[in-house]
């Protein structure tokens, strides 16, 4: 594999990182890496032993290294100016461009309640709960109402602010909702299996229990004026 002089290798990663900031991204230190088919990567470690290493030395009057605060091998760069010189956690920016490059694989799929707790728009004045159990759902309640016992508040911040936003935005608040309430996403990860266990089965095909197709039937605004005694909830989960 051939090596590039200084000259190029430093053209080469300052102008990745303009095009980057131009859309308000960082670049990722992988991304880096794997340019013109890894000679990026290799040149920089010839030079400096790591491409980290190398961009600090050398390219520090023109980019930030910058490095998420709770995942030490989340690193990237941005171009150095006022507004990102203000900026003082990077952690957002890092998760949100981690899983745009995921999505732009394969977009994982998530459980229908899951997801949906955080791509249906809220309204204003109110707020969002999540309750996960075996049966995961989520309801929106009043400023003045107390949060249901065992629920997590799902904060405006994390949930879709348009009908517009693109699922790669939204993945990427989920990701950031669950690294911040220690929640593992791989736990709503969807299945043939997962979604046969969740719904129920008959026969052998899957099939929803009544609760289910009930919850899933009525919209926010309906399932806010029902109360079901939990001993109808068990039969109807079983039906």
């Amino acid at each position: 594999m051939e090596t590039l002089d200084k000259e190029e290798l430093n053209a080469l990663i300052v102008d990745k990182a303009r095009d980057a900031w131009e859309k308000k991204e960082p670049v990722l230190l992988s991304e880096i890496g794997q340019m013109r088919e890894g000679e990026v990567a290799t040149s920089a470690k010839l030079f400096e032993g790591r491409l980290s290493q190398y961009i600090s030395k050398h390219l520090s009057h023109e980019l930030l290294l910058i490095k998420h605060t709770r995942i030490p091998p989340s690193i990237g760069i941005v171009v150095r100016n006022n507004e990102t010189e203000g900026i003082e956690d990077f952690d957002e920016l890092l998760e949100k461009k981690q899983a745009a490059l995921r999505a732009s694989v394969s977009l994982p799929r998530l459980h229908k309640s899951f997801w949906a707790a955080f791509r249906k728009l809220l309204e204003p004045g109110l707020r969002r709960y999540i309750i996960l159990n075996d049966q995961v759902r989520f309801l929106n309640l009043s400023l003045a109402e107390e949060a249901p016992s065992g629920s997590i508040e799902i904060g405006p911040d994390y949930i879709a602010s348009s009908d517009e936003e693109r699922d790669a935005e939204i993945y990427a608040k989920i990701i950031r909702w669950c690294n911040d309430h220690k929640i593992e996403i791989q736990e709503f990860h969807r299945s043939a299996d997962t979604d046969a266990r969740a719904t129920g089965s008959k026969g052998g095909s899957p099939m929803e229990s009544t609760l289910a197709r009930i919850l899933h039937a009525l919209d926010d605004a309906e399932l806010q004026r029902i109360t079901i005694p939990m001993d109808i909830v068990k039969k109807l989960s079983k039906m």
